[in-house]
């Protein structure tokens, strides 16, 4: 039925832009609509700063996307990667069925929409269909995950087919009974007009961002100075993590730990054989799949297509492989590697940098 009533006019999205936040100005934008949203709606009380975000909002997985009127943000939602501190909602359902065969996982969360557009179509459906292309174009990531109100399981099941996650209502998420659901994407098909607008409508209004190294997954989105702003700002919300979620949430900033790993998509000759690599550190690589025919010990030759450049040749040792997860190579201590390695690296804030703004925000 909600099929058959759909239609979408893209005369509606004229005089909007709908972008991944960038500036400080786009990002307090967002979180100033968030906060007036849940406030409204009763989910939150006033916080100090007019601000609502997460301690996943600073974390290089995670991409803002708005939509800006003039120099206004009317729209915003937030699309989180799996990281090592696991998704939001995750305190709530267990996603960990979803994670075989190496799926990447990203909610959707954080949705906000300037009171005066609710009851339109004009800012939603703009949102929805840039996360569908961000997705796949930028992010890397096979399924969708999202928490929302019963009420509105018909327009994500029949509309958006999303299914649900295997699990009873919630009575109180966030003050409000909820519901999971999740969306394999490499089988999604969204049929008639809804269909054709994700797959064929082509909006001016969407604005991608530049990147110097395609290859790399996570971004990162949000620049090291506005992280450190927003960990000085908001030093109470990484401090309630407690220490072993701290240490997740400090995973993917270069220096925290030994290795940092990097969610990549690179092609890349192991053996004679093509090939994909996942993620990357200074240490290693891991595969897709796993190389025919070679066993945990075996040295291999590797040669990584990064795009744009002369391949880098290096020398690895298989360490595992799985039928599900690929297989993990460890690269021997070679200098064009960590060069390589180390340019990804000056791309993010340093967990120092991060912990350095954290303590200063609580002084």
């Amino acid at each position: 039925m909600l099929q058959r009533q759909f239609r979408l006019d893209p005369k509606l999205f004229q005089g909007m832009l709908v972008k991944r936040a960038e500036t400080l100005q786009e990002f307090e934008g967002a979180f100033r609509l968030l906060h007036d949203n849940y406030v409204q709606s009763g989910f939150s009380t006033p916080r100090p700063s007019g601000l609502r975000l997460i301690p996943h909002h600073l974390l290089p997985s995670t991409s803002v996307l708005i939509v800006r009127q003039d120099e206004q943000v009317i729209g915003t939602v937030t699309l989180v990667r799996d990281c090592p501190l696991g998704l939001p909602m995750e305190k709530v359902w267990d996603l960990s069925r979803y994670r075989s065969h190496g799926t990447r996982l990203a909610e959707i969360t954080c949705l906000a929409v300037d009171p005066s557009c609710r009851r339109s179509a004009r800012i939603l459906f703009p949102l929805l269909k840039y996360i569908y292309e961000y997705a796949w174009r930028f992010f890397g990531v096979d399924m969708f995950a999202i928490v929302i109100h019963p009420k509105d399981i018909p327009f994500y099941e029949n509309l958006l087919s999303f299914n649900k996650v295997p699990a009873p209502v919630v009575p109180d998420y966030l003050g409000a009974p909820a519901i999971a659901m999740h969306l394999d994407l490499r089988g999604a098909r969204l049929a008639g007009e809804i269909g054709r607008y994700f797959s064929d409508m082509k909006l001016e209004e969407f604005i991608w961002p530049s990147r110097e190294k395609p290859f790399l997954l996570d971004g990162p989105a949000m620049p090291a100075e506005i992280v450190r702003h927003f960990a000085r700002l908001e030093p109470q919300m990484l401090r309630d993590l407690g220490q072993g979620r701290l240490d997740r949430f400090l995973a993917p900033f270069p220096g925290h730990r030994r290795a940092t790993r990097f969610p990549v998509e690179l092609a890349v000759e192991v053996a004679g054989e093509h090939g994909i690599v996942k993620n990357l550190s200074r240490f290693g690589l891991r595969l897709a799949k796993a190389p025919t025919d070679a066993a945990a010990g075996d040295p291999l030759e590797i040669r990584v297509l990064i795009p744009d450049e002369s391949p880098l040749a290096v020398r690895g040792t298989l360490a595992w492989s799985s039928p599900k997860r690929g297989a993990g190579i460890r690269i021997e201590s070679q200098e064009d590697w960590i060069r390589f390695v180390a340019l990804i690296e000056k791309e993010f804030p340093s967990a120092a940098d991060v912990m350095s703004a954290l303590e200063s925000g609580a002084a």
